[in-house]
């Protein structure tokens, strides 16, 4: 998931900007990172699920409001064309969440 969201923003965005926005992480990244690196085994899976299954509905809901109210046009058409992708993101967040749930 992280290489194709890498991908799309070389794509639209050029890759020194696609860098700047993928490049770093705010502090609410930064959080959820130092959370997961003191979790092992099954916990680290449901912790991990959980993060990409939550990041993942943001992005839906995100891209969703902007394609249909956003001010710019061009970025109207790429929430259009990314959410697709995000949405297929997170139906395999879900499924491996039924996985790993399934597994405790």
């Amino acid at each position: 998931m992280g290489s194709s969201n890498s991908r799309v923003g070389d794509h639209f965005l050029g890759k020194s900007t696609s860098a700047a926005i993928f490049g770093g992480m705010d502090e609410e990244g930064r959080d959820l990172f130092n959370q997961l690196t003191v979790l092992h085994g099954a916990a680290f899976d449901r912790a991990y699920v959980r993060d990409q299954i939550q990041g993942h509905e943001q992005a839906v809901e995100l891209l969703e409001g902007y394609s249909k109210r956003g001010d710019n046009d061009a970025l109207k058409q790429l929430a259009s064309t990314l959410l697709p992708t995000i949405k297929e993101h997170l139906q395999r967040a879900e499924t491996l969440g039924s996985s790993v749930t399934a597994r405790r």
